[in-house]
């Protein structure tokens, strides 16, 4: 069974299959340029999903039964289909990267380049923002996640299947329970921490394991239900034709046909971003393409929509497809830094079609079509690994800062600064009972800034400022989470477990007796107003608030910021605690990356529409106020009521009387829409010096 010589099992060829994976790479393309129109488009991953699973288990099942089953050759067919198209991707970005990208874009973009080698997307971009996030887009390799987990799976299933086989374990149960046991821990999971649901193996292997199922059915039970599907289509053609010698009605295969493609149009057109997914979301398109497999290649709708020559070309090239499409949208985001035209978007669409015929008909079906295979798979793999490589030292060396970029209009400077913490010690909580707790690494200090995301960028120059003053500081933040006791957030509904981890670190922080000061630092009217700020973020779900003993809509989201920052400050003053409350810093309400001006591709120029560098890297100061007027009047109405209470208004450092900036002579001040950077940082802090001498 292990010999290199065996040979595995060949699959009929089922073209309404590739059929259906032609529905599923479009709904993909179609939620990715046009994500208005297709709003559910990215369950197409799901589709893809089941389909690796019901063909990579049959292969499994029939060699193991015949006895032919070989690691090294399912291996080293799964290195030639899947390395050849992969490797030209990310050489190619890699390369185009070189050209057209900043020194920090191009750093992550050999961070995903040797992620996606390594077949490790998912885990990496599972540390990083969100799939459905804004600085989602910007990200050339994205996509790489799905074909992390797929990988993944096909490192471990054959083995497991292999082990359950020579221990003569029921290869029907095995599969079954390890299903459900994924299954649960995704319907667990994404209500605690949907980012790590939708990345995690563990959590969406179940979808590739329904395909499994079917193949199990497939492989063992073909003929007991055969039979009783004939049995029922007779039972029908009997009752309710007059002429019983007319042909087979194949009711079952028809209806398994039509109702599993009816639920994949309504993922489609259901299904949003906003859904905690996958959960049990999930179950519409995994159920969708079980019954449309299950019905075989002879039901009406598959014979004559499915195994269409139209439907069938595109599935022939939709993995290639898949793989060029999102980098091409991503470029094209990168370097317009601006909204696209639906006509760009529908040309970067064409080129997708272009390069993945062209990558199927002169690279793969070659590849097929030659001999000396041995040859072949060592070859790709050591490509594959020098991509890796290439992708991992660009990361290490910082994007090769040193590129000469001349030909990029640079409007105020060549570089967002990326914000980092060098050699910074802080809070640290484990939030996962029953082992919560929060602990202190390093030397215990007096002065604690707490917060959310906001809270890091600030410290990046307070933690300096203390030092200098002789005085140990440390921050806690958690980003999404105001720092406000008994408080949970919201958003489309999923928790942030904001109340495991902020208000733990709060108590911490009350009951220890070294710790004088806390600075509390929030981007307040995010949560204040429950919704964000500008075209960057005006796709972006409502944030919810509420206590812990509450539900979500028991009070507005002003009600229960007031009253718990309230019971914040009093338990803070109870315990002898010096507060200070960093006010709302501006928010631009655009991607910084305007600021830097056209960058207008020598590769890519024709499909990336030219834009006006913006003049005055600002928001008007009106807009900065009107935003926060509610929110301003209410804390400077609470802070009234608390004299001793400090308070820093970075907008002091950061407006003049008309503009609040986001870089100025020559310096970022921020990172992206509302982060300051840490030049940002050190400006306020410097600017604001005597404030912060006063606590």
């Amino acid at each position: 069974m292990l010999h290199k010589n065996a040979q595995l099992s060949h699959l009929k060829y089922r073209p309404d299959i590739d059929g259906l994976r032609a529905i599923a790479v479009l709904s993909v393309v179609a939620f990715h340029a046009f994500p208005g129109t297709v709003k559910g488009g990215y369950i197409g991953v799901d589709v893809f999903f089941v389909i690796s699973g019901f063909l990579i288990s049959t292969i499994i099942f029939e060699s193991l039964e015949r006895g032919t089953f070989s690691f090294v050759e399912f291996y080293a067919r799964r290195i030639r289909r899947i390395f050849p198209a992969l490797i030209l991707v990310l050489a190619s970005s890699l390369v185009f990267g070189w050209f057209d990208l900043l020194p920090d874009e191009y750093a992550q973009l050999g961070k995903h380049v040797a992620a996606g080698a390594g077949f490790a997307s998912n885990f990496v971009l599972w540390g990083e923002s969100g799939y459905f996030d804004t600085s989602a887009e910007t990200k050339p390799l994205l996509h790489l996640w799905s074909l992390g987990i797929e990988e993944q799976f096909y490192l471990t299933w054959p083995l497991l299947l292999w082990l359950a086989w020579r221990t003569n374990i029921n290869l029907f149960a095995a599969t079954l329970t390890i299903t459900l046991i994924s299954f649960y821990l995704n319907i667990e999971g994404v209500a605690e921490d949907s980012v790590a649901t939708f990345y995690s193996p563990q959590t969406r292997i179940w979808e590739l394991l329904c395909g499994a199922l079917l193949a199990w059915v497939t492989t063992y039970k073909k003929a007991p239900f055969a039979k009783i599907s004939v049995s029922i289509d007779s039972w029908i053609h009997s009752a309710l034709l007059r002429n019983p010698g007319a042909p087979p009605t194949q009711f079952i295969s028809n209806t398994f046909s039509v109702v599993g493609l009816l639920l994949l149009i309504w993922g489609f057109w259901k299904i949003k971003t906003t859904f905690s997914f996958p959960g049990y979301w999930a179950l519409f398109p995994v159920f969708g393409t079980i019954l449309i497999i299950a019905a075989g290649a002879k039901s009406w709708l598959n014979r004559h929509l499915l195994s269409h020559p139209v439907a069938v070309w595109v599935g022939l090239i939709s993995y290639p497809l898949y793989l060029w499409h999102w980098p091409l949208l991503s470029f094209v985001k990168i370097l317009s830094s601006t909204t696209e035209t639906s006509g760009t978007r529908w040309a970067v669409v064409l080129l997708s079609f272009v390069l993945a015929w062209i990558t199927y008909a002169f690279l793969e079906r070659p590849l097929r079509q030659r001999q000396r295979r041995n040859v072949q798979t060592l070859t790709l793999v050591t490509l594959m690994l020098t991509v890796g490589v290439a992708g991992y030292y660009t990361y290490y060396v910082k994007g090769f800062p040193q590129r000469r970029l001349d030909h990029l209009d640079t409007g105020i400077a060549t570089k967002i600064p990326k914000f980092h913490l060098p050699n910074s010690k802080g809070w640290f909580c484990d939030s996962l009972p029953p082992k919560a707790k929060c602990v202190y690494e390093g030397l215990k200090p007096s002065v604690v800034i707490v917060g959310d995301s906001h809270a890091p960028r600030i410290y990046s120059a307070l933690r300096i400022y203390y030092k200098e003053r002789g005085l140990q500081s440390a921050v806690y933040s958690q980003s999404g989470c105001p720092p406000l006791l008994n408080v949970e957030r919201h958003t489309a509904g999923k928790t942030s477990r904001c109340f495991d981890r902020m208000t733990r670190a709060l108590h911490k922080i009350i009951e220890d007796d070294t710790i004088k000061t806390v600075i509390l630092v929030t981007r307040g009217v995010l949560y204040f107003e429950g919704s964000g700020f500008g075209d960057v973020e005006k796709n972006q779900p409502n944030v919810n608030l509420h206590t812990v003993e509450e539900t979500v809509t028991a009070r507005s989201n002003r009600e229960v910021f007031e009253a718990e920052l309230i019971f914040t400050i009093d338990a803070l003053l109870k315990a002898g605690k010096t507060i200070a409350y960093l006010h709302q810093v501006p928010e631009l309400g655009f991607d910084i990356r305007r600021c830097i001006g056209s960058r207008q591709s020598r590769l890519f120029g024709p499909f990336v529409r030219k834009h006006t560098p913006t003049p005055i890297c600002a928001v008007r100061k009106s807009l900065f106020i009107a935003r926060t007027k509610r929110y301003r009047k209410m804390i400077d109405s609470i802070l009234a009521k608390y004299p001793s209470v400090h308070s820093v208004d970075p907008s002091r450092a950061l407006c003049d009387n008309t503009l609040c900036y986001g870089a100025k002579d020559r310096s970022f001040f921020y990172t992206d829409d509302d982060h300051l950077s840490h030049r940002g940082a050190r400006h306020v802090v410097n600017k604001l010096k005597r404030e912060f001498d006063k606590f």
